[in-house]
């Protein structure tokens, strides 16, 4: 079976970072929300410095059921879902924590917020 660069290239940066399918997909993710937050900091941070990394882990799973598609290979589109929250879980969790304790310093009804 014939296999495309994209997919060729899979196997090789995980032996050179000796990571994980799942763990490289949590570090993009982490690393796309990092970028993005430090790129539009706001006063309050808001849920579109997720797209990014939800454009990102969309952008690659399509790769992988496109190559799935091409190669006829039988494609299970959980795993892909599986893989695109994955790649997003952290940056969500940090985001609701930085959004949660924003509003706890100030309360709705105070002047200052």
């Amino acid at each position: 079976m014939n296999r495309s660069f994209y997919q060729s290239l899979k196997p090789i940066v995980m032996d050179i970072l000796g990571l994980s399918k799942d763990a490289i997909h949590i570090y993009i993710g982490t690393v796309a929300f990092l970028i993005t937050f430090l790129l539009f900091k706001k006063k309050s941070p808001c849920f579109i410095l997720l797209v990014p990394g939800i454009l990102i882990s969309i952008f690659l799973e399509g790769l992988d059921l496109w190559d799935d598609y091409r190669f006829s290979v039988r494609s299970d589109i959980s795993s892909n879902i599986h893989d695109i929250l994955n790649t997003n879980l952290i940056a969500v969790m940090v985001l609701t924590v930085l959004r949660m304790a924003g509003n706890q310093r100030h309360p709705p009804n105070d002047p200052q917020s």
